[in-house]
Order: structure tokens, then C-alpha cells, then sequence
């Protein structure tokens, strides 16, 4: 009986360490900027940990229809069903991971860009 309840304590702050929310992490070092046509974002915590994650989007489409324009953001995170890629990037940041993100010089098909 001891020994389930150890491992049933041991098991619950395991899980708590995972899925406890981060805390808001203040004034990150944030640098942007152009690099030929891409945008980009680096976002570094005080307590950076050495280690930075490099998001890279995926495809985007290009504006070929009147009105429409390139989405040229420099996204350092995922956008998820119920959360936003700032809440993403605040969890890493929270924890000592730095966080990046580019555009690509074009949009559409854009293989060579993105490698």
C-alpha cells in the first residue's frame, strides 16, 4: 500500500512538471530583422539554457489573386487549434529555450528558399 502511493505521488508531480502552465517570461532579448527578402524573429530568455529552437513554417501561398497580399511574418512558433504561437513561444521561453522564426524570400513553391 505504501508503495502504490509513493509511485501514484512520484507519477502526479511528474505529470504536474509537464502540464503546469509556464510562467510569463519578462523582456526576453528580441532581435528582428531582414535578411535579403526574409524576414526573421530571434527571441532569447535572461535564463537562456544554450539551446534555441528554429520553427520553419512550411508552405505558404502566394498572392496571385488581386487583393491578396504575401504573409511575409516571421512566425517563431506553431498556431494551434486553442492557442496562439505566442503562448507557444512564451512556454519555451519560460523554461530557458530560445525560439526563431523566418519568412522566406517568396512564398508559394518555395523549396530553395526554405533550405
Amino acid at each position: 500500500m505504501r508503495r502504490a502511493t509513493i509511485l501514484v505521488a512520484a507519477a502526479s508531480l511528474a505529470i504536474a512538471a509537464v502540464v503546469a502552465p509556464a510562467t510569463a517570461v519578462e523582456n526576453p532579448t528580441v532581435v528582428t530583422g531582414t535578411l535579403g527578402d526574409a524576414n526573421y524573429e530571434i527571441r532569447v530568455p535572461a535564463n537562456w539554457n544554450g539551446t534555441l529552437f528554429v520553427y520553419a513554417h512550411g508552405y505558404r501561398d502566394a498572392a496571385d489573386q488581386i487583393g491578396e497580399t504575401d504573409d511575409t511574418s516571421a512566425p517563431v512558433g506553431p498556431r494551434g487549434i486553442d492557442v496562439t504561437e505566442d503562448e507557444i513561444a512564451d512556454a519555451m521561453l519560460a523554461r530557458g529555450y530560445a525560439v526563431a522564426g523566418s519568412s522566406y524570400s517568396s512564398n508559394g513553391w518555395a523549396v530553395e528558399d526554405a533550405i
